[in-house]
């Protein structure tokens, strides 16, 4: 039987602006490189600031945490103080986007590896919506709809 539980924190995706494009022109081995790298870089960044990596999902990592703070400092980490490099051919711009609220977890060792409440597509629906540069809070999302 699985073990499920509901945790109340902040779920956020953060995904690379303009992969498929860029991928389109570069050879496959690049993309590769380039998507190991970034999975790595926000591995590096959120567990900083004690979030964690729910799971990746090629070119979107999904983070969770509690800490409205961490959030902040994992947003200034990477759109400001420890910006991403640009590598293998790629641009390297990130997105992120956050939800706060109660979410349904498939846990491990007590620790979420996976989401299973459909209160998580917000987060992919707000992605879509918001742009480069962009803070986008969920009223001004579900104005958007």
């Amino acid at each position: 039987m699985a073990d499920l539980a509901t945790l109340q924190g902040i779920l956020a995706l953060v995904d690379v602006v303009n992969f498929t494009p860029q991928a389109g022109t570069l050879a496959e081995k690049f993309s590769a490189l380039y998507i190991k790298y970034f999975q790595e870089k926000i591995k590096t960044t959120v567990e900083k600031y004690k979030f964690w990596v729910v799971k990746s999902l090629g070119d979107a990592v999904l983070v969770f945490g509690t800490s409205p703070e961490g959030l902040l400092e994992i947003m200034s980490d990477l759109f400001e103080r420890d910006k991403p490099e640009d590598k293998y051919g790629f641009i390297s711009r990130f997105r992120l986007v956050a939800h706060s609220g109660f979410f349904q977890f498939l846990m491990e060792n007590n620790t979420p590896v996976d989401l299973v409440s459909p209160e998580g597509i917000k987060v992919f629906r707000m992605e879509k919506q918001a742009g480069t540069w962009e803070l986008l809070d969920r009223t001004m999302a579900d104005a958007a709809k």
